[in-house]
């Protein structure tokens, strides 16, 4: 038996030059069940993703001006059923573990530490985050349009492609941070002129 140098089976014969129908079959199989097994990971990636956003929205509600504007009597009703809310979205774990090797954890730790700081300079308002944000988010596409950050290329190309995905989106999140807090502070400065 001799077989065509490829790393996945396709359904033109798999490239494989095989006289065994069952193997076939099973490599035919296996093909769709690995589609179906990724599907189902972006699911459950997309669930995690929702119960996150779910929980932001309750805490904006918990946080709103509105309740406590309310009575006594009904801040304790709505205070009741957000907390039934949280704790019920809470209740739904889910998991999706990306394999790495160590050279990858290592450098997502990194990465996992950049974020932090970047988040603690956005909550503080440090000078230049901005332009850091901007960067790192030029570093994660691929036309490299604009400003790269080297240093922060080197890490995050030594991540995972799961995880390099996941920093993009991450920096996103942090990009939106930064402007909704300019606009709100934009708006509270329109409030005092």
């Amino acid at each position: 038996m001799a077989y065509k140098n490829s790393s996945k089976p396709n359904d033109e014969k798999m490239l494989a030059i095989c006289d065994d129908p069952i193997f076939d079959y099973l490599l035919i199989t296996l093909d769709e069940l690995e589609k179906q097994v990724e599907s189902f990971r972006d699911t459950a990636k997309k669930l995690q993703e929702d119960k996150q956003e779910i929980l932001e929205k309750i805490n904006k509600v918990s946080e709103s001006q509105a309740i406590s504007d309310l009575t006594e009597e009904k801040k304790d009703e709505l205070e009741l059923y957000i907390d039934r809310l949280c704790k019920r979205c809470i209740t739904v774990e889910l998991s999706v573990i990306t394999v790495r090797s160590t050279h990858q954890e290592k450098a997502i730790l990194k990465i996992k530490d950049i974020l932090k700081k970047l988040k603690a300079d956005i909550q503080s308002d440090t000078p230049g985050t901005r332009e850091k944000i901007t960067r790192y988010l030029n570093t994660c596409t691929t036309d490299g349009d604009g400003t790269l950050d080297y240093h922060f290329q080197a890490i995050l190309l030594d991540c995972a492609a799961e995880d390099q995905k996941e920093v993009k989106k991450r920096l996103q999140a942090l990009w939106s941070a930064l402007v909704h807090s300019e606009k709100s502070v934009d708006e509270l400065c329109k409030e005092f002129s």
